[in-house]
């Protein structure tokens, strides 16, 4: 069901891409950062929201990480756009969270039910916000680190999650 609170709350954080895509191509930092402390604060809500009043639901597994990979995909982007993200880090991100995506659309298809992130994946989305915030800033040996943390971060994740994936399945055989 899309039409519950945590689902909207959800795809309010979607919406977020629009302002997003202004303030970036404006380079209007304070408003680009109020938007990225609004899509963290909706990520937080939808899903206290979502236990809170007992609705968690399969759709609401798949919009919540969506929207939160698109966020971060445009974001990353529109920084790769204006010059302020290298290509390389920016296919990190993009080609990490289309493969987990899509991973998690088999895994559906194959086990029934939608597999939950893990801890890693959490500490580097959190990671890659503070590289892309620090892009921002242009803090290029600072930024520099981030970037290399959140590739760490990222590939540990994504190898724990495939990992994950495959046992479960193993296991449902």
């Amino acid at each position: 069901m899309l039409a519950n609170i945590p689902n909207l709350i959800s795809v309010l954080r979607l919406l977020l891409v629009i302002p997003l895509f202004f303030s970036i191509r404006n380079y209007d930092v304070t408003l680009t950062i109020l938007l990225i402390v609004a899509a963290y604060i909706t990520d937080l809500l939808d899903g206290w929201v979502a236990r809170k009043m007992n609705v968690i639901s399969e759709s609401g597994k798949i919009i919540d990480p969506l929207a939160d990979k698109i966020f971060v995909g445009v974001f990353a982007f529109l920084l790769l756009l204006n010059g302020q993200l290298p290509l390389w880090f920016c296919l990190v991100i993009l080609i990490r969270d289309v493969l987990i995506f899509t991973g998690g659309i088999f895994f559906k298809k194959k086990a029934g039910f939608v597999p939950p992130s893990n801890y890693t994946g959490k500490v580097a989305v959190v990671s890659v916000g503070v590289s892309l915030v620090f892009s921002l800033f242009e803090y290029h040996t600072v930024t520099f680190i981030w970037y290399i943390i959140s590739t760490l971060l990222l590939t540990i994740s994504f190898t724990l999650y495939v990992f994950r994936m495959l046992k479960t399945l193993k296991e449902a055989k």
